[in-house]
């Protein structure tokens, strides 16, 4: 086994963390506000419901892993993986550093892209799986936000003579709804990882084919699990906290819609961010109750770290690439 692949492999494996680490910050920073739950019981809560989504794989189907291993029209070589995986985790880390939420998929699908088009040029990148990638990665945010919107009015619409009695059966909602977004990016995350798993063991000769082993799915998940457990404080902090005050009702119905958001997109084999399904969803049922609830300003920075991803991911890619293969050249290996 060469040193490259165990690097990539730790690359997988970091980026998958990291992912969690995002990811679940958006996730934990809907509960936060709950007053029955403790920081610790939330992440637990969370993870527990995480792992649960390996069942949930099979139902839903690997579509996301599938159209990212299509990506590429030619051979995806180990340099590629090295390059994309290198790209989408230094720009996590430096996202997560300054604590804005930026979207793993955006990242990952920057990297690989960037590290194709150098590798093959334009005519080695599958344009039909290209754009379908793109068009979804774009509507999920704007889907998101018209259905946390919508039901945010016909939830305030049937409780407009409720009780103060109604925010402690909300309060306790948040648990189901939780879960079942916990459950859904379980089952759908991990699959950016498992892609990369894959299209390594393919690239470095570990396999023949594209199939996704059992280990390599449950490794996927279990490290998601890692990365929220590893908590994302700073994460939930901009989602709960600056981003709007979250209330037992803007919990339930941020989950919601987010659990919609992601379970269509899935089985329509898209590629999605999932902090920006919650974050979208978040800002919708936050407007359609009063605009200024929402906090633009942060919004505005968020989406402007999610849109440049794709393109400064791409970049380093780039520049990565031309890295190993200046380093092949002066007599490193024959591998790019």
């Amino acid at each position: 086994m060469s040193i490259i692949f165990l690097l990539v492999i730790l690359l997988a494996i970091a980026y998958d963390i990291l992912n969690g680490y995002n990811d679940g910050g958006s996730i934990i920073g809907t509960l936060v506000s709950a007053p029955f739950l403790s920081p610790l019981r939330i992440v637990l809560f969370v993870c527990f419901f995480e792992i649960c989504g390996i069942g949930m794989i099979y139902y839903i189907g690997l579509h996301i892993t599938r159209n990212l291993m299509a990506l590429s029209l030619s051979p995806v070589t180990p340099a590629i993986v090295l390059a994309a995986l290198t790209a989408a985790v230094i720009w996590k880390i430096v996202t997560i550093g300054a604590g804005i939420p930026t979207s793993s998929a955006h990242a990952l699908v920057g990297g690989l892209t960037g590290a194709i088009m150098v590798a093959y040029g334009w005519q080695g990148l599958s344009q039909v799986i290209f754009r379908k990638i793109i068009i979804i990665l774009l509507l999920t945010p704007v889907a998101s936000f018209i259905i946390g919107y919508l039901l945010m009015h016909i939830a305030l619409f049937f409780l407009r003579r409720a009780t103060p009695q109604a925010n402690k059966i909300l309060a306790k909602m948040q648990l189901l709804t939780v879960a079942l977004a916990s459950v859904l990016h379980g089952a759908t995350e991990p699959q950016k990882t498992i892609a990369v798993f894959v299209l390594a063991l393919a690239a470095f000769g570990y396999q023949n084919d594209l199939h996704a082993p059992v280990w390599v799915i449950v490794t996927a998940v279990v490290m998601i699990a890692v990365g929220i457990l590893a908590g994302g404080w700073r994460i939930a902090k901009t989602f709960n906290r600056r981003l709007m005050k979250i209330r037992p009702i803007d919990s339930v119905i941020t989950q919601i819609s987010a659990s919609v958001a992601i379970l269509t997109s899935a089985l329509l084999g898209g590629t999605f961010s999932t902090s920006q399904i919650i974050g979208s969803s978040m800002v919708g049922a936050g407007a359609a109750q009063q605009m200024k609830q929402v906090s633009w300003r942060v919004a505005r920075n968020i989406m402007v770290a999610w849109l440049v991803t794709i393109p400064v991911s791409g970049i380093l890619a780039v520049i990565i690439w031309k890295i190993l293969e200046f380093y092949v050249k002066a007599g490193g290996g024959v591998w790019v």
